[in-house]
């Protein structure tokens, strides 16, 4: 790698919920033998050990950044891409109920399927796109190099089911039906509309050891967009 040169590698929250996967607080991979965990968690483990052996190898100046759930500009159906973080089908069905309020034709538009029990529950930690994309420009451009190998990017909190739709509904300025269905471990779930978010278990690793994303604050200035704002965005792109 050039003199000057920084890499940083995108990881993600799935490494966060493999038990026995983590070093301690160092927050690394802590060893090669290991658990059973999904072939996208896999791949993540080994850029993680990739960016490791060769920051120590070559003296590259690497950092990796995990990414909780990211959504927002450009998400969208690739053909090759067609599972979306929740944000994806929210916006989407809010923005269509905005829709048919707004015509005298009647139309017949889903309700916000939550998969729970209460929409003072959690969802997952979500980031928009825009402000990860900031910090990784924040980490490229730093005057320092990293002063760590992993930080979190996220929101480093999960919203309640209520959050979110308030933000959704400030923005389309319609109330917005909801209605709670069953909890599904299909991770195609949504794409066959059984679901648009799903409540956090209440032994899940989040409630546990939330993303930090202190480290990326203090040492690069970094702060996510405020949930609602970060909504708002996102509805305004894909109204365009």
């Amino acid at each position: 790698c050039p003199p000057g040169v920084r890499v940083v590698a995108v990881s993600s929250d799935a490494v966060l919920g493999v038990p026995g996967l983590l070093l301690g607080e160092s927050e690394e991979v802590a060893h090669m033998a290991l658990p059973p965990m999904s072939s996208y968690a896999l791949s993540k483990v080994g850029l993680e050990g990739t960016a490791r052996r060769m920051r120590d190898l070559f003296s590259m100046s690497v950092a990796v950044v995990r990414f909780s759930d990211v959504y927002g500009r450009l998400d969208r159906d690739t053909g090759a891409r067609n599972r979306h973080n929740a944000p994806y089908w929210l916006c989407r069905k809010a923005l269509a109920h905005a829709r048919a309020a707004a015509t005298t034709e009647e139309q017949a538009v889903p309700p916000l399927l939550v998969a729970g029990g209460s929409l003072d529950e959690r969802c997952w930690d979500m980031i928009d796109a825009p402000s990860a994309a900031r910090a990784i420009c924040r980490m490229l451009g730093a005057e320092h190099p990293p002063q760590k190998l992993v930080y979190h990017v996220a929101l480093g909190r999960s919203p309640t089911h209520r959050e979110v739709i308030e933000a959704l509904e400030a923005v389309v300025g319609v109330p917005l039906p909801v209605r709670f269905v069953a909890p599904s471990d299909d991770p195609f779930a949504a794409v066959k509309g059984l679901l648009d978010v799903q409540s956090l278990d209440s032994k899940h690793w989040l409630f546990q050891s939330p993303m930090d994303v202190l480290p990326v604050v203090e040492e690069f200035g970094w702060q996510p967009v405020d949930l609602p704002q970060a909504i708002s965005e996102y509805c305004v792109w894909l109204q365009r």
